[in-house]
């Protein structure tokens, strides 16, 4: 075939082509005269609106102009607030001294039974082993005073809550201990002791910042053996101890362990509330009888037990006195001197109990001078100690717990 020929047939074919549509076309609906009568109406009513509205802004354009440049004046509107109420001081809370136990009450405990806290149980045997632990250095009652304040604390927080919740926390941890879990390792999921390392790793001396309850389960433990879980005001620890370190004197020896806290509950706020009803003697004390009631904390009896200090005191309270502020003068000069982290952080508690042992000496030498006539030696005060030097010991005495 020509080549021109097909040429031209192309050509002729093209507009027929672009004159077809591919788009379907629109179907129009066909209105009646009355519908489209209708829709007239409505566009008439319409462009009537507009017109008249026109005509009202060109009538009426002097006064809008008026009002939108003449100056305005401000009028906010009221609402009704109610009235300010005045701040009222929160009134303190009552303390709640401890109380004697009625006849009904002592009938329905066992014998061993010394005293309720918020209806938990403080028997004899829990407070023997506290002094016991004390030793005889302490006087007799400040013994049975530190001795019941640790047993009120840890029995009155945990008494506030159930033991569900703790009890799961301790079953998992004893559950990992028996598969081959060390302490050291479960301290940093399941949680420690404030203030020791996030290993759980601690270090406790005497007369320290974590409680008598845990000294005490320290210093009865021996080394690389790991405790059952005991109650802290915190919650229930498990403790390893690891070493025992020995001081120059039996109060400066300490226990090197790791520790985990199971806290009583995860609530922050519930526990610390509830520790603070305790510190705040907001809580339920009874006594079997009035021998228990003289044991307690002058911060838990009735204000009116409390002791009225007269200045009265003898040549043998005095001594000691003297003795107990030596002991304690020594304690703190080796504390100061020492290189030990916990040694250092215990200076400032020594200072503090330093100041108030001496302040009962000299209170008691004054009384003794105003019988005597005659002028005592007062003791050093805080500033006189010497803040340098080697640790200073005691007069050896003889051992009686086979130190050398």
């Amino acid at each position: 075939m020509d080549l021109r020929l097909l040429s031209g047939l192309l050509f002729l074919t093209l507009p027929l082509s672009a004159q077809i549509s591919l788009t379907p076309p629109v179907e129009k609906t066909q209105t009646t005269p009355e519908q489209q009568l209708k829709d007239l109406e409505q566009e008439k009513q319409r462009l009537q609106q507009e017109i008249d509205y026109v005509r009202g802004r060109v009538t009426n354009a002097k006064e809008l102009l008026t009002e939108k440049l003449q100056r305005r004046t401000l009028a906010p509107r009221a609402i009704d607030a109610g009235r300010t109420a005045v701040a009222q001081p929160t009134p303190p809370v009552a303390r709640r001294p401890a109380r004697l136990m009625q006849e009904d009450e002592v009938k329905g405990l066992q014998p061993d039974v010394l005293l309720t806290v918020n209806g938990a149980f403080v028997t004899r045997g829990m407070l023997d082993v506290l002094l016991q632990h004390q030793g005889d250095k302490v006087p007799a009652e400040m013994r049975h005073q530190m001795a019941m304040f640790e047993l009120i604390r840890i029995e009155g927080t945990a008494a506030e809550f159930t033991d569900g919740e703790m009890e799961e926390g301790v079953q998992a941890v004893l559950t990992q201990l028996e598969q081959g879990k060390t302490v050291a390792e479960l301290a940093k999921t399941h949680g420690t002791l404030p203030g020791a390392g996030e290993d759980g790793r601690i270090e406790i001396g005497r007369n320290q910042r974590f409680g008598l309850r845990l000294e005490q389960v320290a210093f009865a433990t021996a080394p690389g053996t790991t405790t059952r879980p005991f109650r802290h005001h915190d919650g229930a620890v498990v403790l390893h101890v690891d070493s025992l370190e020995k001081g120059a004197t039996p109060e400066l020896d300490k226990v090197v362990g790791h520790a985990i806290l199971v806290p009583y509950t995860k609530d922050k706020d519930a526990l610390q509330k509830a520790q603070q009803q305790v510190l705040g003697a907001q809580i339920d004390i009874a006594v079997r009888d009035q021998s228990v009631l003289e044991m307690l904390p002058y911060a838990f009896r009735d204000q009116a037990d409390v002791p009225k200090a007269d200045g009265r005191a003898g040549a043998g309270n005095l001594d000691v006195l003297t003795k107990t502020l030596e002991e304690l003068r020594v304690e703190l000069e080796n504390a100061r001197n020492s290189t030990s982290e916990i040694d250092k952080g215990r200076v400032e508690m020594l200072e503090l109990r330093y100041q108030r042992m001496k302040q009962e000496v000299d209170n008691a030498r004054k009384a003794l001078e105003g019988k005597a006539g005659a002028k005592l030696e007062s003791a050093p005060s805080k500033d006189e100690l010497p803040k340098e030097g080697p640790p200073q010991q005691l007069p050896p005495e003889e051992p009686k717990d086979g130190r050398s």
